[in-house]
Parts: structure tokens; C-alpha cells; sequence
């Protein structure tokens, strides 16, 4: 697992939670789908068991880099508000 962490992935206002596995000492690569039609993404960080071991990326569909946290994200708080226009 991620010490049972998650993000809330938020697209126009649906809220999905992906759970991240995570071997032990290995990293671990997860998609989300976001339209060409959506208008909103929004990602928040769910705490789990040891934040300070959680990290993650967030990349567009171009490959570039739009969100970097951790170690130890920000609990509870809204880390993106992305208008997805690509």
C-alpha cells in the first residue's frame, strides 16, 4: 500500500479516490482520465499512516510536470485547480 493514503481526484466536481499500491521501497506509476471536455481537475491529499514516506507527481497529458508534493503532502487541502486546457 501507501500506508493507506489516497488521493481524491476531483473532476468537475466528481470526486473519485485512487487508492495507490505501492510495493515496499518501490515506486509505482497510476492514470487518471481527464476529456478534452472537462473543465476542472482538483487533487487532494488523504493522509494515511507516514505522510513523511509519501510522495507524488502529477503530469499532463504532454508530459510536463504540474504538481510535485511530498515528502509529507498538505492533509485535506486542494493541491491542484487545474483547467484542463491542453
Amino acid at each position: 500500500g501507501w500506508n493507506n493514503a489516497t488521493l481524491d481526484i476531483i473532476i468537475d466536481g466528481e470526486t473519485t479516490s485512487l487508492e495507490v499500491s505501492v510495493a515496499q521501497g518501490t515506486a509505482n506509476t497510476e492514470f487518471f482520465e481527464v476529456t478534452a471536455d472537462d473543465e476542472v481537475l482538483s487533487i487532494q491529499y488523504r493522509s494515511g499512516d507516514f505522510d513523511s514516506e509519501n510522495t507524488f507527481q502529477v503530469y499532463n497529458p504532454n508530459n510536463v510536470l504540474i504538481l510535485d508534493e511530498g515528502p509529507s503532502p498538505p492533509v485535506d487541502t486542494e493541491l491542484l485547480d487545474y483547467c484542463s486546457d491542453f
